[in-house]
């Protein structure tokens, strides 16, 4: 097993010790390591659960855990390791929702939950991260996996083609399955972002009323208006084509009821 002592080595910044024959579970004491930038725990027999405590590891730019047979639930704290470019917690024992948290990680290149036992919705909040979610990188390696899971629709509109192959018959009555009614107002991060010259923006609205997504310059000047409708409770998702438009930064404002949110996006062509 790896000895909870491994805490004590506070200065250290990469720790590999993956592809061996390790058991037992993950110290909590590995979160002490606060300077950490790499950890690789992948091709082991590491059991028990992700201790929360690896939420302390804000350093962290490489994580992987795959290969391992993990239980338990993902930790909400992940979502404090907002430095993170590569995740890796596919080919485990994970169960449980994917946390809305993981939609802090905007600077993920990499996310691989695949092979696991996750279960529920995917958070509409993963559309935060500005991943290329269809694409693959010079090696033909996917950017993004959930595949081999039981994680049932609907999916959001940035992943609903790249889910892959999920255990869909496990899933229960979409009725019972699934809360779709968001409790919350919320203007997520368009994606892509930078963007040429398209951009989806996805926003929820927990209350029937009018709903205005506008987009403006940086000296508050009304480019276009988006949506301008009386809708539903529900979670939407609008596209905008700024082709007409010349590259820069421009603010994206949603006003519904009281709620006023803005998100900026980069135009570049």
């Amino acid at each position: 097993s790896i000895p909870a002592e491994i805490g004590n080595l506070t200065n250290l910044t990469s720790l590999y010790l993956q592809s061996n024959q390790l058991t037992g579970s993950i110290p909590a004491e590995i979160g002490n390591l606060t300077n950490l930038t790499s950890l690789y725990l992948s091709s082991n027999q590491l059991t028990g659960s992700i201790p929360a405590e690896i939420g302390n590891l804000i350093n962290l730019t490489y994580l992987n855990l795959s290969s391992n047979q993990l239980t338990g639930s993902i930790p909400i704290e992940i979502g404090n390791l907002i430095n993170l470019t590569y995740l890796y917690l596919s080919s485990n024992e994970l169960t449980g929702s994917i946390p809305s948290e993981i939609g802090n990680l905007i600077n993920l290149t990499y996310l691989y939950l695949s092979s696991n036992e996750l279960t529920g919705e995917i958070p509409i909040e993963i559309c935060d991260i500005s991943i290329d979610w269809g694409g693959v990188d010079q090696w033909g390696v996917k950017y993004f996996r959930v595949d081999q899971n039981t994680l049932c629709p609907t999916y959001t509109e940035c992943i609903e083609n790249y889910v892959g192959e999920q255990v869909i018959s496990e899933c229960p009555p979409l009725s019972i399955a699934y809360n779709l009614i968001p409790e919350i107002y919320k203007l997520s991060k368009p994606y892509p972002n930078p963007f040429n010259p398209s951009t989806n923006i996805s926003f929820s609205i927990p209350e029937f009323g009018l709903t205005t997504i506008t987009a403006y310059n940086l000296k508050g000047r009304k480019m276009e208006t988006l949506t301008n409708e009386v809708l539903p409770v529900g979670n939407y998702s609008i596209k905008w084509n700024a082709s007409n438009y010349t590259s820069g930064v421009y603010l994206i404002r949603m006003e519904s009821g009281d709620f006023t949110q803005t998100q900026k996006v980069v135009l570049v062509k």
